[in-house]
């Protein structure tokens, strides 16, 4: 039985607890299911991501000049709308007057702005510190594992990139890398990835980037890495650029997209010393 499947059961058998006096809505999902409360969502225009691991999130904002900061609270289940709702409230420790509240429903939700699967299985409407309230999209920990587990990062070949078109972007990956680590190390949340790199003139170097959260972004850093230029959230209002997102390159020490439309070789440098993968979009 799949691991969905025993996840509805769980719920079903703590709905029925409830209406048999054994719970409340008071009662914490952790408590009354036994199941893993992390919730990773995100929303866009602008781009924000949320991270509830139980008592504890993290949220970042690149509205209002950027916000970021770590909350402590609890959840509580209110179970007399269907489907039942898991409502996360809670404040900052060094300010309490920073406070956010969250209401996360499941149901399949869908970001435009995100390229990752399997999709989101929970809708989320989030009551941000300043007051701003945005609706965004949710997956639990367990949507992600599977998808992991099927690349075996050690059996993948070794791409060569001296065989690729001259005008293909990652056929210059090693002479680019400096400016792409460069603008990979400013990007917040999780899975940071390139999805194009150009050359531009005054030795600089431009790059899209995009995150686990479907962040999208361009940077512009000096060939060498030594600074940024430039780096901007993009938004549903911007267009994708020609091949872009067609090769996709991820950092060593992170972990490649996933689905079915990817497949992924392992880069090298000189020295034979991984850094990174080269992911090839086949949809």
């Amino acid at each position: 039985m799949c691991r969905h499947k025993l996840r509805l059961l769980a719920l079903a058998f703590v709905l029925a607890s409830v209406a048999c006096g054994g719970g409340g809505p008071d009662e914490t999902p952790a408590d009354a299911t036994g199941l893993q409360l992390t919730f990773r969502c995100q929303g866009n225009e602008p781009f924000w991501n949320l991270r509830i691991e139980g008592t504890q999130a993290s949220y970042r904002s690149l509205a209002d000049g950027g916000t970021e900061g770590s909350y402590e609270g609890e959840f509580q289940w209110d179970t007399t709308v269907e489907p039942p709702v898991f409502e996360w409230r809670g404040v900052d420790p060094g300010d309490t007057r920073a406070r956010l509240s969250a209401s996360i429903r499941e149901e399949q939700c869908l970001d435009t702005m995100s390229d990752e699967t399997p999709p989101f299985t929970h809708w989320i409407r989030l009551r941000t510190p300043n007051g701003r309230e945005v609706t965004g999209c949710c997956r639990t920990a367990d949507a992600l594992a599977p998808e992991r587990s099927e690349i075996a990062l050690d059996e993948l070949p070794v791409a060569n990139l001296e065989v690729l078109e001259s005008d293909v972007w990652a056929s210059r990956l090693i002479e680019l890398l400096p400016a792409l680590e460069s603008c990979l190390g400013r990007m917040s949340g999780s899975g940071p990835r390139v999805t194009y790199a150009w050359s531009m003139a005054d030795g600089m170097v431009g790059a899209r980037l995009r995150n686990g959260e479907g962040g999208w972004f361009e940077c512009v850093a000096t060939h060498d890495g030594t600074s940024i230029d430039r780096f901007d959230a993009l938004t549903s209002a911007d267009f994708p650029l020609q091949h872009e997102n067609e090769l996709v390159f991820t950092p060593a020490a992170e972990y490649p997209p996933s689905g079915n439309c990817y497949e992924h070789e392992k880069v090298l440098d000189a020295k034979g010393e991984l850094i990174g993968w080269l992911s090839f979009n086949t949809c």
